[in-house]
């Protein structure tokens, strides 16, 4: 996003010479000085703030219901809300289904979920993470975190899958947090 405002920057001038009918040949210079200046400013720059997000999985010790699992895509939400985020704190997310892709990787888990059915009227639900966020084979920051809801407003009235998107959208937050100044063995969310 922020490559696609630089090169409408760039290219203003050629805009404005078109406007006000300008010869082609002003147009054409307008052209080969702005482009080498778009790609050799924007390029280097976006590619030192690329953030690799993989779809988080859950644990293998993680005792989810099967309801859960296949109605709720919490790996997915969890993902889209971290990759919504990214982009608020410098970086141009990219989401990949597995751990490839070079620069700034991201691997998230969830270690443990809270979510019997019958919404909040079966207690509050709970999703429970760890991440770790890796350049290469080399660990630049890891955390934990836990977000807890009832609902909010009208929870009686939401089911559980959606009580549970409440938790993965808070954590997505507290992992955007995260990542301006990403540490090792960091706390996120109610475990701070």
């Amino acid at each position: 996003m922020r490559m696609l405002k630089h090169v409408r920057s760039l290219l203003e001038p050629l805009n404005r010479a078109a406007r006000e009918e300008n010869t082609s040949s002003r147009i054409r210079r307008i052209i080969v000085l702005a482009l080498p200046l778009c790609v050799g400013l924007s390029a280097p720059s976006m590619a030192a703030n690329t953030l690799t997000i993989t779809t988080p999985t859950f644990a293998k010790s993680a005792i989810v219901p099967t309801p859960v699992q296949t109605e709720c895509q919490l790996p997915e939400k969890l993902a889209s809300f971290i990759e919504n985020y990214a982009p608020k704190k410098g970086f141009d997310a990219v989401q990949v289904s597995d751990r490839s892709g070079s620069g700034k990787v991201l691997v998230v888990e969830i270690t443990d979920l809270i979510g019997t059915g019958g919404g909040a009227w079966s207690g509050s639900k709970a999703v429970t993470i760890s991440g770790k966020l890796m350049e290469g084979d080399k660990t630049i920051g890891s955390f934990i975190g836990r977000r807890t809801s009832g609902g909010g407003l009208y929870g009686g009235f939401k089911g559980t899958c959606s009580i549970l998107g409440r938790c993965v959208k808070a954590l997505g937050k507290d992992i955007g947090t995260w990542l301006e100044a990403p540490s090792t063995d960091s706390r996120i969310g109610e475990f701070k």
